[in-house]
């Protein structure tokens, strides 16, 4: 068996153009392979050129040390999809290499590759994610997938791997969703559910892409959040979309539909019209009444109609409205259904879409897309087996001696530790017992609230700070101190500049050139002393005697 390299033409290869130099050079190797043995024997050597050899230095320029492997292919699809300019990529790699001589492939290279891909996808996008989310299904028998396609055309898809049921399983109590776009290049609407988790994190269950924002889109996708997840959630947390509300009727009819606050109350400006000044009191009165947790509904009513006619407001039709549907977006109304509170906007799923577009862009293929998917939520499992990992292996520092600040490190994890800890904390500087009496066997107490801790001094510190200041606790006041003082220059954002400030400025500007004398003395063509001699009378000489 003989091998000729010099015969060997490739015709399934399609021809290109090249600006390579072909001279016909006519150095060879020529070998056979030896029978029965796997060593070849060199029989021709032809060593002359007639051309000059590559330098040394710039064999990496080379069509061979430009072919990119594997592992630089992978890295240049990733980096597309993870919004990494291909510019940016090749300089990290040749920071990590130590130069761009040690890099495979030039920035053309990878431009090209960039371009083979998206070429490679082109009409097979659908079907490549397809395949890829079957594969998954077939690995694991817990992932869930389902699409549907109308006319060969794909118009929803949903998926939920293993740890997204399990998180459900435990999360699963309160759920959010909303709507996001611009995460493809074909405009497919992309909802994520989501929760939060026991370190206040946010957590994802599941997510689906839509063709449309109809009824039945959305009550497909439901379907399919329950066929994966085998249980409706206890609440529901969405924006006002009138075709999420219909849906989740339908067929989350087991689960309490309450709407984002935050989507309704940004809306008072716009529909609250009249004096500016009245209109932000108008709003501070309705944050402060819709945002409180401990009212219950019917001290709600009063207060809203007591403010509606403060304002004269009580024949507004948007307010009215929100008044009438008030059981959907108020807490009072479904501060009862547990863990309702942690969630009350979507602020969760504004955080977790914006988490998801910083990676996907309008411009990304479905399968550039899934790739975001993947990664970020790979950084939020990160993130919480992190957190996991503080609370299993560290103590965290008490602030008090109480029993039930040492309680509360065992069972609680260290972010709700921390929330706790601070009631805890404010509970001993911050409030005391103002009365107490006793029904039969039970002890009422009545607790007062000092802010920030002012006129609060524990009992068994008192006569220790009376020694100190030398004054009594229990003096009346007679005088209090000023308020409202406003002094030269309050108000102003940039503070005063003293004249030797102003001075020192001045002497580093450059000075300007006059044009008359064309010196740099600070002056200019009105003042230059030259204009002021010519300026200047001139006094009549003495005749000569």
């Amino acid at each position: 068996m003989v091998i000729d390299s010099s015969d060997i033409a490739s015709s399934s290869e399609r021809s290109r153009f090249s600006n390579m130099k072909v001279t016909d050079c006519p150095a060879l190797i020529r070998c056979k392979l030896i029978k029965g043995t796997p060593m070849f024997k060199i029989y021709e050597v032809v060593e002359k050129h007639n051309h000059a050899l590559v330098d040394v230095d710039n064999m990496d320029l080379t069509r061979s040390r430009r072919q990119l492997h594997f592992g630089t292919q992978e890295y240049i699809h990733k980096s597309r999809a993870a919004k990494v300019g291909l510019n940016v990529a090749h300089r990290l790699q040749s920071a990590l290499k130590g130069g761009e001589h040690l890099v495979r492939g030039t920035v053309v290279d990878y431009k090209n590759f960039s371009r083979d891909i998206r070429k490679f996808i082109g009409k097979r996008d659908a079907q490549i994610l397809v395949n890829i989310l079957n594969k998954r299904r077939k690995k694991s028998e817990f992932f869930s997938f389902v699409f549907k396609a109308v006319n060969r055309e794909l118009r929803a898809v949903f998926w939920a791997d293993d740890v997204s049921k399990c998180n459900y399983t435990t999360f699963g109590d309160v759920l959010a969703f909303d709507a996001t776009y611009h995460t493809n290049q074909y405009n497919m609407i992309f909802v994520p559910f989501t929760r939060v988790d026991h370190h206040k994190k946010c957590v994802t269950f599941g997510a689906g892409l839509l063709y449309d924002e109809t009824i039945d889109s959305y009550k497909w996708l439901l379907e399919r959040f329950i066929e994966a997840h085998f249980k409706q959630p206890t609440l529901v947390l969405t924006d006002q979309d009138p075709a999420m509300r219909q849906a989740i009727s339908i067929v989350l009819h087991e689960s309490t539909h309450r709407l984002c606050m935050w989507h309704i109350t940004k809306k008072i400006p716009k529909k609250v019209f009249g004096d500016l000044l009245q209109n932000t009191n108008i709003r501070k009165g309705i944050h402060r009444l819709v945002w409180n947790v401990f009212l219950e509904p019917s001290e709600f009513e009063e207060r809203w109609q007591l403010l509606m006619a403060e304002h004269n407001l009580n024949d507004h039709e948007w307010l009215s409205n929100m008044l009438a549907i008030r059981e959907q977006w108020v807490p009072a109304y479904f501060k009862d259904i547990s863990l309702s509170c942690l969630m009350k906007t979507t602020s969760r799923c504004e955080s977790s879409n914006a988490l998801f577009k910083l990676k996907a862009s309008g411009a990304n293929t479905l399968v550039d897309f899934l790739i975001c998917f993947d990664s970020t939520v790979d950084g939020q499992r990160y993130k919480q087996r992190k957190l996991e990992f503080t609370t299993m292996t560290t103590n965290p520092s008490l602030r008090t001696l109480l029993p039930i600040e040492k309680h509360a490190a065992e069972v609680y994890t260290r972010s709700i530790f921390e929330e706790v800890q601070k009631e805890i904390h404010k509970s001993v500087w911050w409030c005391s017992v103002a009365t107490c009496h006793q029904v039969e066997d039970v002890k009422n107490y009545v607790a007062s609230h000092s802010k920030y801790g002012v006129g609060l001094v524990r009992e068994y510190q008192t006569e220790v700070v009376e020694e100190l200041l030398g004054e009594d606790g229990d003096d009346e006041i007679d005088y209090d101190p000023p308020q409202g003082i406003r002094t030269k220059g309050c108000g102003k954002t940039r503070r005063f500049i003293g004249p030797g400030e102003i001075a020192i400025s001045r002497s580093q500007k450059p000075k300007r050139q006059c044009k008359t004398c064309f010196l740099f003395d600070g002056h200019d063509t009105r003042n230059c002393p030259l204009n002021k001699k010519e300026n200047q009378p001139v006094q009549a000489q003495p005749e000569p005697k």
